[in-house]
C-alpha cells in the first residue's frame, strides 16, 4: 500500500491550499488539495509531512497536529494510505512562503469557502472532520476511478481516555507548580515535590532478576538485570523531578520492561543530588561520574540507550552534549518524555498551551511571552541553575547546536503541555542536523504522561519506547 500524508496549514481563518494546474499528467489537475506527498523509504510520517510542506511551500513547520488516516481504494490505482495533519503558521514564518510551486499555485483560502472549491468528491469527507477538530479519523474512500462510490467512518482510539483526564486533573490538583497557584495555596514547592518519595519503596517483578545498590563516587546507583543470560545492552535511565525530588517508586517499575526490550539488558538509575542542596553542574557532574563507572564495568557507550524525563530529559541531552564536546562515543539512542531543556521558557507553547497545561499553567489565562518569562522566572523550580545562565546551551539544551553525531532520538511531549515548543525545537534540529528524530505530540496529554504507565495514552507511549529499543538493539 502506498503511504502519503496531506496537510492544511491555517493562517488566522484561512487554510493553504495548492490548485494543481502545472504539472503534465497530474491525477490532481484542475483541483484543490492540501500539501503533502508519498513517504521516501524509511520516513516516517512526520518526516514525510516536514519534507513535501518544505519542499512545495517552503515553509518550516513547527505545530502541527495528526488527525488520522484516510484509506483510498480504487479500480484504477494502488491503494493508498493517507496521513491527514493540519498545522498553523504566522506572519514571521510567512516570509519564506514560496511564491511558485512547482506542483501548482499556493492560495489562502477562507476556510468557509473550501469546501465549494473543486476537489476530489472524498476529499470534502475528511475535510468537515478536519475542520472540526477531530483527531481520531479512521475513514475509507472507495473511488471507481474519478467517482466516489462509497466512504466508511470508523473511529481510533486517539482521543483523550477518561483514564487520561483523570490523570491530568489529578496532576492539574497536585501537581500544579505555577508559581501563583503555589503562593496562592501557600506551598513548599521543595517539600511537596519530595512527599512522594517514600511511597511504595518496594517494587515487583524482580523474579528472575538482581537488584542491587552501589555508591559511585557518593551517588546511589541502582543496577538491575536478569540473572541469567544478560545482554550487553544498557538502559540509562535519567529520573525527573525539577531537580528537586530524587529518584521515586514508579522510575523502578519499568526495570522489567526496560531489561526486555534491550534483550535481557541492564537497567541503570542513580540518585544525583537536587536543589537547594546542590545546584548547576554538580547534577551532570554526578551523571558523568556514574557513566564512567559503567563503562569501567565493561559496558561500551554504542550498546546503551539514554532515557529522560522532564528535569531527567534536560540531563540526559546535558549528557549527550558533553560526549560530544569531549569527543566520547556517543550511546545508541535516546529517549525523551516531555524534556525540561530551555530554561529561558522562550517557546510559543508557553504560550499558547498556558491556560491548558495542568502541571505549569492556570486553567482559562493567557498571558503575553513577557508576562509568562516575568511569572516563570520566580518560581523556586529554577534555583537548580545556581549563578549559570538561562541560555547557556548546557543547561538549555535546546539552544545547542547539533551535529550528525548525536544518536537517533525517540522524543514525547504531551500536546497541552507549555513544554511543547522546545521538544519540537529540538527535533527540528536533530532532523536538520540529519540525525533521525521523531517527536510525538498526543492530544491532550500533560508533563511526562509516558511515566505514569496507567492509561492508554501513556501505555501507547511505552509501547513506541520498547519498539524504538528493541530495533535499535536489534542483534
Amino acid at each position: 500500500m502506498i503511504k502519503s500524508t496531506l496537510c492544511y496549514i491555517r493562517k488566522d481563518d484561512e487554510y493553504l491550499l495548492l490548485f494543481r494546474d502545472k504539472k503534465k499528467n497530474d491525477v490532481n489537475e484542475g483541483k484543490w488539495v492540501g500539501v503533502g506527498g508519498k513517504f521516501c523509504e524509511n520516513e516516517s510520517a512526520d518526516e514525510c509531512l516536514l519534507r513535501e510542506v518544505k519542499e512545495e511551500t517552503g515553509l518550516t513547520l513547527s505545530r502541527y497536529t495528526f488527525h488520522g488516516i484516510v484509506y483510498f481504494h480504487s479500480d484504477k490505482w494502488d491503494d493508498e494510505a493517507m496521513y491527514l495533519y493540519s498545522a498553523d503558521t504566522d506572519e514571521e514564518e510567512l516570509k519564506d512562503l514560496l511564491p511558485e510551486c512547482p506542483e501548482g499555485t499556493l492560495k489562502f483560502v477562507p476556510g468557509d469557502e473550501i469546501l465549494t472549491l473543486p476537489m476530489w468528491e472524498g476529499d470534502r469527507y475528511f475535510l468537515e472532520e478536519l475542520q472540526a477538530g477531530k483527531t481520531d479519523i479512521d475513514m475509507h474512500l472507495y473511488y471507481r476511478g474519478d467517482t466516489l462510490v462509497r466512504t466508511e467512518k470508523r473511529r481510533i482510539d486517539m482521543g483523550v481516555s477518561v483514564l487520561g483526564r483523570i490523570f491530568g486533573e489529578i496532576a492539574r490538583a497536585a501537581g500544579n507548580v505555577n508559581p501563583l497557584i503555589v503562593e496562592k495555596k501557600n506551598k513548599n514547592l521543595v517539600k511537596d515535590l519530595r512527599s512522594m518519595e517514600p511511597l511504595f519503596p518496594i517494587f515487583l517483578g524482580r523474579r528472575g532478576y538482581s537488584y542491587k545498590k552501589v555508591k559511585v563516587d557518593g551517588v546511589t546507583t541502582e543496577v538491575f538485570k536478569p540473572k541469567k543470560n544478560a545482554s550487553e545492552n544498557v538502559v540509562f535511565v535519567c529520573h525527573g523531578g525539577a531537580y528537586v525530588s530524587r529518584m521515586m517508586f514508579y522510575y523502578r517499575l519499568l526495570n522489567k520492561r526496560y531489561s526486555k526490550a534491550s534483550y535481557g539488558g541492564t537497567v541503570i538509575h542513580f540518585d544525583y543530588t537536587c536543589a537547594p542542596e546542590a545546584t548547576h553542574p554538580t547534577m551532570i557532574n554526578q551523571t558523568l561520574k556514574v557513566w564512567d563507572w559503567m563503562l569501567d564495568q565493561g559496558y561500551k557507550a554504542e550498546n546503551v540507550i539514554v532515557v529522560g524525563d522532564s528535569a531527567g530529559g534536560n540531563l540526559a541531552m546535558q549528557l549527550l552534549l558533553r560526549l560530544r564536546d569531549a569527543g566520547k562515543t556517543m550511546p545508541r539512542g535516546v529517549v525523551l518524555y516531555s524534556p525540561w531543556i530551555d530554561m529561558t521558557a522562550s517557546g510559543d507553547s508557553y504560550v499558547y498551551n498556558y491556560k491548558v497545561d495542568p502541571v505549569f499553567g492556570i486553567r482559562g489565562v493567557t498571558p503575553t511571552p513577557e508576562e509568562t518569562k516575568e511569572l516563570l522566572y520566580k518560581s523556586e523550580l529554577f534555583m537548580w541553575l545556581g549563578d549559570t545562565p538561562r541560555d547557556d546551551p548546557y543547561v538549555s539544551p535546546v539552544l545547542a547546536d547539533y551535529d550528525s553525531s548525536f544518536p537517533p532520538l525517540l522524543c514525547f511531549v504531551g500536546g497541552i503541555e507549555m513544554l511543547r515548543s522546545e521538544s519540537e525545537l529540538l527535533v527540528k534540529k536533530f532532523r536538520d542536523a540529519g540525525v533521525e528524530a521523531t517527536l510525538e505530540t498526543p492530544d491532550g496529554m500533560f508533563h511526562a504522561f509516558p511515566v505514569y504507565e496507567l492509561f492508554p495514552e501513556a501505555q501507547r507511549a511505552l509501547k513506541q519506547t520498547f519498539a524504538f529499543m528493541r530495533e535499535k538493539f536489534n542483534p
